[in-house]
């Protein structure tokens, strides 16, 4: 249990402070309960479910984390209000479209599919390897690369830095 603390501390960090959202509370109380319900968590789970360590398998960049949330924050914001604005003016185009990224590691390629389904107008329906498959409010015929640049842009480039942060 010792070990699990050393290695992945950073792990029950974000799971404490997510345990502290969702119950609406930054009490003293709520955070050791968050801390000892994240640390039985990762436990549990490097123990009986995945057999390895998450703090080595996954190393977390906790400022690199916190700039990412921010930034995916506001695209949220950025894809809410041209997808309201879309809807209002009924011209709605849903297309299923297929893109490929250049990440790499299959942390981050999920962090993607699930901040491209989190951004309004945009579901990821699929995900092989590198290649996305996502359903999209406001389909465009775009060539690959203007398809690409619309659709994950820039969640890709943010999420490249991130990958190169925790890769050295």
């Amino acid at each position: 249990m010792r070990e699990t603390i050393r290695i992945s501390w950073k792990w029950i960090l974000v799971l404490t402070v997510i345990w502290c959202v969702l119950m609406e509370s930054f009490k003293i109380e709520n955070i050791i309960v968050g801390t000892l319900a994240g640390t039985l968590c990762v436990w549990f789970s490097e123990t009986y479910i995945t057999k390895f360590r998450h703090g080595r398998r996954y190393p977390l960049s906790i400022s690199g984390m916190l700039i990412y949330i921010v930034f995916l924050v506001t695209e949220i914001i950025k894809s809410g209000l041209s997808t309201l604005w879309l809807l209002i003016k009924g011209k709605s185009n849903p297309m299923i479209v297929t893109v490929k990224t250049e990440l790499r590691t299959a942390m981050t390629i999920s962090l993607l599919a699930n901040s491209v389904t989190l951004t309004p107008g945009t579901v990821t329906v699929d995900v092989t390897e590198q290649t996305l498959t996502i359903l999209w409010l406001d389909g465009k015929n775009l060539y690959e690369a203007a398809l690409k640049e619309e659709l994950i842009g820039p969640l890709e480039r943010k999420l490249l830095k991130l990958e190169a942060k925790l890769c050295k």
